[in-house]
């Protein structure tokens, strides 16, 4: 739409111009005359100057009511009932306030327009009222009407278009922040947890020269590998043993030699939401409290299900929410839960989130 206002200024002065020849040609204007006519127009032409150097709408709607009068002028000092290089005038300006204005104000300006140019022809018809003349005012108003409504569509259409674009971006840029986020927390969630525990299989090894554990190490290497592969392209297909909490504490348990006391009940299927939790809890644990123990009791009623972690280490006196801790956060929130966490007498995360159907 830019552009084709730029267009349309460089268009409009042209015309102008070949209608200010046409007007002088059609009136075939006298010596005593020609001084009025080619003063107006002059004017008129310089208002247009004007109005194309400045951007304030307010100047340009004073020039642009200049602009009518003074066509209304030529228009009475016509030697002719009519001259239609004058009232072509009148249609450019239509043009212009459907193009230049939005909303109400092109829509005021374009009646006020419609009102001034009806002026002669009402003279006209008053005079001597004939179908010729009041099927001409006819035609005038049906053409400039269908133009003023046919450019505010085009301009509503063209606006809507944009806004559409705008969506459309700014929903691109919302999809791209949510799979980088999906990366982050995964990589977060998954290599994390395996890196730990590979962490700590390493310290045992090293301390107890138990080098028979090396090839389960380097197997466990390779499937984090495989996880973060899958993270990346986006094939992240549950490599987390089909969610069963069971094998992740018996896994944990084994490789960190940390006693897992398990109170869960195993007839209930457990959403992925939990068994992260679980795992964040784990990971926690592993990384940063020295615990001996660490107990896990999940329960479930007919609208929530509820999850406790408590390790036994050495807590913390204040809990800072490290990219885990404010992604089981997130977790919780989605599924219109809560979630508690206290750092004394070792750490401790319970909370609940709702039941899905069918879970």
């Amino acid at each position: 739409m830019e552009r084709f206002t730029d267009k349309f200024k460089t268009i409009k002065f042209v015309m102008y111009i070949v209608l200010s020849i046409g007007i002088f040609l059609f009136e075939d204007i006298t010596t005593t005359r020609i001084y009025l006519f080619a003063g107006v127009i002059l004017l008129f032409l310089v208002t247009e100057v004007w109005q194309q150097h400045f951007s304030q709408k307010k100047i340009n709607i004073i020039i642009f009511l200049i602009q009518l009068l003074l066509i209304l002028f030529l228009e009475y000092q016509s030697r002719y009932a009519m001259n239609y290089f004058i009232h072509s005038l009148y249609i450019i300006l239509i043009l212009e306030s459907a193009i230049n204005f939005k909303g109400k104000k092109s829509i005021i300006l374009g009646v006020i327009i419609l009102v001034v140019a009806s002026i002669k022809y009402i003279y006209i018809i008053s005079i001597k009222m004939s179908i010729g003349s009041i099927a001409q005012y006819a035609f005038f108003l049906t053409l400039n009407v269908s133009i003023m409504v046919t450019l505010n569509l085009l301009r509503k259409v063209v606006e809507s278009k944009k806004e559409q674009e705008k969506l459309q971006l700014s929903l691109n840029e919302a999809i791209a922040q949510e799979e980088r986020n999906r990366i982050s927390r995964e990589i977060h969630d998954t290599l994390g947890h395996q890196m730990v525990n590979m962490i700590m299989q390493l310290e045992i090894i090293n301390i107890n020269k138990e080098l028979e554990k090396v090839p389960k190490l380097i197997k466990d290497a390779r499937k984090t590998h495989r996880i973060l592969r899958n993270i990346v392209e986006d094939n992240f297909n549950s490599m987390e043993e089909d969610n069963n909490i069971h094998s992740l504490l018996d896994a944990y348990q084994d490789k960190t030699g940390i006693n897992i006391i398990k109170d869960i009940d195993p007839t209930f299927y457990y959403p992925k939401t939990i068994y992260r939790i679980i795992r964040e809890g784990l990971t926690n644990a592993a990384k940063y409290s020295q615990a001996s123990n660490i107990t896990i009791k999940l329960s479930v009623d007919n609208e929530y299900i509820y999850f406790f972690i408590k390790d036994d280490g050495i807590g913390c006196e204040k809990i800072k929410a490290n990219l885990g801790l404010k992604g089981i956060n997130k977790s919780v929130e989605l599924f219109d839960g809560e979630v508690f966490f206290s750092g004394k007498s070792g750490f401790l995360i319970k909370g609940y989130i709702r039941r899905i159907k069918n879970d």
